[in-house]
C-alpha cells in the first residue's frame, strides 16, 4: 500500500506538471501530488523525511487549503497567474515548519499519538492545519457559488465541469481527512490498535484522496476559452451604449437565433454568440441582461423549448421520443430538458403533449 500511494502519486506529479496543453491549474495539482508524495516518502524512508529536510511532512499539510484554493481560482479565470501578494497565503506552513524544528524536531512514530508530553504540541498543530484547511475551504465555497451564478451568464448548460460542483463535497472530505489524520490515531477509534488506526486514517486515506483527485483532474475540463468575469452595473454604466444600440443589438439576436437556430448546439456559449454576431461579449451580455432581462442560459433554453414545441408539431418529428425531441432542440440531458421545460412553461413535457391533443 505505502510503495504503490507513493508510486501513483510521484506519477501523478510529473504527469501534471508535464501535461499538454499546458495550463496554470495543471502545475497547481501537480503541487497537491507533491504533497502527497512527501507523506509517503517519509513514511518509507527508515528514519522519517526530518532527517532530510527537518521541517519532516506535517507542515505541508496547511499547504492543501491554499493549493486547492488556487486551483479552483485557476478554473474559473483562466488569465490567473500569481503575484508577489499570494506569498502571505505560505505563513501557516512557514509557522507551521518554523514550530516543527523548535518543538518537535524528531520524527513522528506511532509512539507520538499516546505520549501525554505532547499533548499541547499535538493540539497546536491540529488547530493551525484544521483551521487553515476550514478557511481556505469557506473561500473555496464561496469562490463557487459566485462562479455558480457567473457561469449562467457564459454557458447554455450547466455540467458538473462546468459548474465544478464536486469541488465542495471533494473539499469536505479533505477537511475530514486531514483532520482524522490527527484525532483518529490519538483516540483509538474502533477498537483498533495503534498501527491499524495509522493505517487506515493516515496511509490508505491519503492514498484514497490522491486517487480521487486524480479522477477529477484527469476529467476536469478546462471552463473557459480567455478570461470570462461577470459584467457588472458599473462596467455597464461605462459601456457607452444607449437603448437605441441596446434594442439594434438584441433585434440581430433574435434574427440569428431564429435564422441560424445556434442554440441547437448543446454546448453554445456566449463566445459562440460574440463570434456570429461581431458584438463584443459585454455589449451582448448587457443587451440580453438588460433588454430581455435574462442571463444567456435563461435565453437560450427558452429558445430550446420554443423549438421542442416546434418541432413535436411536425409530421417528420412524429416518431422521435421526447429525449429525441429535446436533443434535437439543443438540450444535452433529459433531467435538464425536463426541469427547463417546467420551470418555462409551468407543465412537463409529457402533459404539455398531452394538452395539445385534448
Amino acid at each position: 500500500m505505502l510503495f504503490l500511494g507513493f508510486t501513483q502519486s510521484l506519477i501523478s506529479t510529473f504527469f501534471f506538471l508535464l501535461r499538454k496543453p499546458r495550463h496554470l491549474s495543471s502545475l497547481i495539482l501537480s503541487a497537491w501530488f507533491f504533497i502527497i508524495t512527501l507523506f509517503f516518502l517519509g513514511v518509507l524512508l527508515p528514519k522519517g523525511l526530518t532527517t532530510y529536510t527537518k521541517i519532516g511532512f506535517v507542515p505541508f499539510l496547511a499547504l492543501s487549503g491554499p493549493i486547492f484554493y488556487f486551483y479552483v481560482r485557476s478554473l474559473i479565470k483562466t488569465s490567473f497567474t500569481f503575484k508577489k501578494k499570494h506569498l502571505l497565503h505560505l505563513v501557516p506552513f512557514l509557522l507551521l515548519s518554523v514550530g516543527r524544528i523548535i518543538f518537535l524536531p524528531e520524527s513522528i512514530s506511532a509512539a507520538y499519538y499516546s505520549d501525554e508530553a505532547y499533548s499541547i504540541t499535538f493540539l497546536s498543530i491540529t488547530v493551525v492545519i484544521g483551521g487553515t484547511i476550514l478557511m481556505y475551504w469557506l473561500g473555496t465555497f464561496r469562490l463557487i457559488l459566485r462562479h455558480q451564478k457567473n457561469i449562467l451568464d457564459f454557458f447554455s448548460n450547466k455540467s458538473k465541469g462546468k459548474s465544478l460542483k464536486w469541488v465542495l463535497p471533494f473539499m469536505f472530505c479533505v477537511l475530514l481527512s486531514n483532520l482524522l489524520f490527527f484525532l483518529a490515531p490519538r483516540f483509538q477509534v474502533f477498537s483498533l490498535s495503534s498501527e491499524e488506526t495509522i493505517f487506515w486514517f493516515q496511509y490508505f486515506n491519503f492514498a484514497i484522496m490522491g486517487h480521487v483527485l486524480l479522477f477529477f483532474g484527469l476529467t476536469q475540463p478546462i471552463i473557459f476559452e480567455s478570461s470570462y468575469q461577470k459584467q457588472n452595473e458599473e462596467k455597464y454604466a461605462k459601456s457607452g451604449l444607449d437603448r437605441h444600440v441596446l434594442r439594434e443589438n438584441a433585434q440581430k439576436i433574435e434574427k440569428h437565433f431564429k435564422e441560424a437556430k445556434p442554440f441547437t448546439n448543446p454546448d453554445y456559449n456566449l463566445q459562440l454568440l460574440t463570434n456570429e454576431l461581431a458584438i463584443s461579449r459585454q455589449n451582448l451580455s448587457q443587451t440580453i441582461n438588460e433588454v430581455f432581462d435574462k442571463n444567456f442560459y435563461q435565453l437560450v433554453n427558452e429558445y430550446r423549448v420554443e423549438e421542442f414545441k416546434r418541432l413535436s408539431n411536425l409530421p417528420q418529428y412524429q416518431h422521435l421520443t421526447l429525449l429525441g425531441l429535446a436533443l434535437e432542440a439543443g438540450f444535452n440531458s433529459k433531467s435538464s430538458f425536463n426541469r427547463i421545460f417546467k420551470e418555462t412553461t409551468g407543465q412537463t413535457p409529457s402533459q404539455y403533449l398531452k394538452s395539445k391533443k385534448d
